[in-house]
């Protein structure tokens, strides 16, 4: 269990989680929800951040 100042931050700490270690999270249960705008959003900004750091390290 953790605590974040808002849903945004612990949205993108559980899709990184998500993306890099498949299948670790078999459940998760977050509140408050995020509304799935801002959920898509963050997610896109995520995965951009994530193929970024992969053209880097290359």
């Amino acid at each position: 269990m953790f605590r974040a100042v808002s849903a945004e931050p612990a949205h993108s700490l559980i899709a990184l989680w998500r993306v890099t270690a498949p299948g670790f999270f078999k459940k998760i249960k977050m509140l408050p929800a995020l509304p799935v705008k801002d959920a898509a959003a963050s997610a896109a900004k995520l995965y951009q951040s994530v193929k970024e750091a992969e053209i880097t390290m290359k």
